[in-house]
């Protein structure tokens, strides 16, 4: 009987990784690229969805040609993929699943604006209510940055990278 096969793709700042073990936990091979980040001025960075899937078009590729070789079984297929990454950064979906804004980065600047207007109790709050300090980097800064920079969020829903992902290789959108 052919081991069981497990993939786990990281989405992470500096890189998206993927890792092949077999159910025992032996390493089998590892594939990584760079996070296909855009660089503006003063520091801003985000991500267009369609970078992010080619990226990990281009890794799973590049997997599904060496696993025979890493297995040493020509019909090796992968049984289950876990999918972890930046919680904070993430996309707005559509009902239709359309991305409508890119990504930002959790170092992005943006939003600061945003941060210094929430009311001083909520910001006194923030920490102990969430477990995250206040800041440019929490999620709901960069939604309320895209909100009045003129983008409506009615209908919108809020898919962080790894959900995004999940969504975008077959799952169900359940946020």
């Amino acid at each position: 009987m052919n081991p069981r096969l497990v993939a786990g793709l990281d989405l992470g700042s500096t890189g998206v990784k993927v890792l092949v073990t077999d159910d025992a936990g032996t390493e089998l091979l590892i594939e990584q690229s760079p996070t296909p980040w855009r660089h503006g001025p003063g520091g801003t960075t985000d991500l267009a969805a369609e970078d992010l899937l080619s990226t990990i078009g281009q890794l799973l590729d590049a997997v599904a040609r060496r696993l025979p070789e890493a297995t040493g079984d020509p019909a090796a297929r992968i049984d289950a993929i876990a999918v972890s990454g930046m919680g904070e950064t993430g996309f707005l979906l559509d009902e239709d699943n359309v991305v409508r804004a890119p990504a930002f980065a959790w170092f992005d600047p943006r939003g600061q604006q945003q941060v210094d207007n929430l009311p001083a109790e909520l910001r006194d709050q923030f920490a102990g209510k969430t477990g995250l300090p206040v800041g440019v980097q929490v999620s709901i800064v960069k939604i309320a940055h895209l909100r009045d920079n003129g983008l409506s969020l009615t209908g919108l829903r809020w898919f962080n990278l790894p959900e995004f992902v999940v969504l975008s290789l077959g799952g169900r959108a359940v946020a």
